[in-house]
């Protein structure tokens, strides 16, 4: 596997300490099979899988069945209203349906 996911396989574990390995691996497994089939272009840094910023909060992207799905973690990710500002940029770049 490529190197620099350290960060990424981190913080899809980290929601899970505690849980049986069984758990963790069936949320570990999806993400390591999308970093083996679309590998992190050196160039453009993408598929971008985990972002961190410097206010703590941490986004990372998970391959779904269906499609993808954002994990929010960090200090700034307790508060509901982080995830309405997300959705309402959203609604805003594809419009209302």
């Amino acid at each position: 596997m490529a190197t620099g996911h350290h960060d990424l396989l981190t913080a899809t574990l980290q929601p899970l300490m505690g849980q049986s390995a069984e758990s963790q691996w069936t949320t570990l497994r999806p993400v390591l099979l999308d970093v083996l089939r679309e590998p992190t272009d050196p160039k453009t840094h993408r598929p971008r899988r985990h972002l961190r910023l410097p206010q703590g909060l941490t986004i990372t992207r998970e391959p779904t069945p269906t499609g993808w799905l954002l994990r929010f973690s960090g200090p700034q990710a307790r508060s509901g209203g982080l995830i309405d500002d997300v959705l309402d940029k959203v609604e805003e770049w594809f419009g209302r349906g």
